[in-house]
């Protein structure tokens, strides 16, 4: 993850999974990415802008997809 100007950023990575579980995952990812342009998870920001990228092609499974995270311009303004 990185911002558009600055030098924030992060990645993250699958680590916790059994591998069978793993493999779900990503699967269940790759298929949302097809359709998800937006969602709001059950605790903290809404996510706009939901756009699947090429494959970074690390380890034997990865995916890469870019988002917004949209903070309130409330929170934004402290």
């Amino acid at each position: 993850m990185s911002a558009v100007t600055g030098d924030y950023g992060g990645s993250m990575a699958l680590a916790s999974y059994a591998p069978n579980q793993a493999t779900e995952v990503i699967a269940t990812l790759r298929t949302a990415l097809r359709s998800c342009t937006a969602f709001t998870p059950a605790y903290g920001f809404a996510y706009e802008d939901v756009t699947a990228l090429p494959d970074p092609g690390l380890g034997s499974e990865s995916v890469s997809f870019r988002l917004l995270q949209v903070v309130s311009s409330e929170l934004r303004n402290r």
